[in-house]
């Protein structure tokens, strides 16, 4: 309802996200992805990794996350257009 996407980071930092990848969000009323720590991760308090997602055309951020908050975010090829 609020995001093209709601989705969860890399299960580790440096790490792979085939679970989350080349996704595009289109036209979203809100957000264009909610990511948040995956839960399965064991590092989450250090790093939080989310990347390869393209938004266009969303009301509000392109992409938004949801990470402790002394946790290193590594956030990577992202395509932010008409935000």
């Amino acid at each position: 309802m609020f995001a093209g996407f709601v989705a969860p980071g890399y299960v580790e930092c440096d790490g792979d996200n085939s679970n989350f990848k080349d996704n595009v969000a289109h036209s979203s009323s809100r957000y264009g992805l909610y990511a948040y720590a995956n839960p399965v991760g064991t590092k989450n308090a250090d790093c939080v990794e989310w990347s390869h997602f393209a938004g266009y055309k969303t009301q509000e951020a392109c992409a938004v996350s949801y990470v402790p908050a002394t946790a290193l975010q590594k956030a990577h090829h992202i395509t932010c257009i008409d935000v």
